[in-house]
């Protein structure tokens, strides 16, 4: 007679693996002397980072002087005369305008708004 082929054990039967004891605590020095060395070199790389993209641009150099136009003349286009050149005496919108452009440079006003 032959023997009936061997059949795996039910999985009820299965004997579980027995539980692996977690490793003790470290002590906190221990992880902080593990972890150190790690975090010194990556501050170290930082800086040293830091410096070489500091350090290591190039100066700035003076611009190339463009040459200017042989014609120095600015075109303002306006839409109508200007009634006055005296600033107490301006009464259109145009007129402020071209006034606050020619006169622009000539006076500025400090933190009190005084002349």
């Amino acid at each position: 007679m032959t023997e009936p082929p061997e059949s795996a054990p039910p999985p009820e039967a299965v004997e579980p693996p027995e539980p692996s004891t977690p490793p003790p605590p470290a002590h906190p020095l221990f992880r902080l002397r593990h972890y150190l060395p790690a975090s010194a070199g990556i501050a170290i790389g930082l800086i040293a980072l830091l410096l070489v993209l500091t350090i290591g641009r190039p100066t700035s150099t003076a611009p190339i002087p463009q040459p200017l136009a042989t014609d120095q003349t600015l075109s303002f286009p306006i839409a109508q005369d200007v009634s006055d050149f005296d600033p107490a005496q301006i009464s259109s919108a145009a007129d402020v305008d071209i006034l606050r452009n020619v006169f622009s440079g000539l006076y500025r006003f400090d933190q009190q708004l005084r002349e």
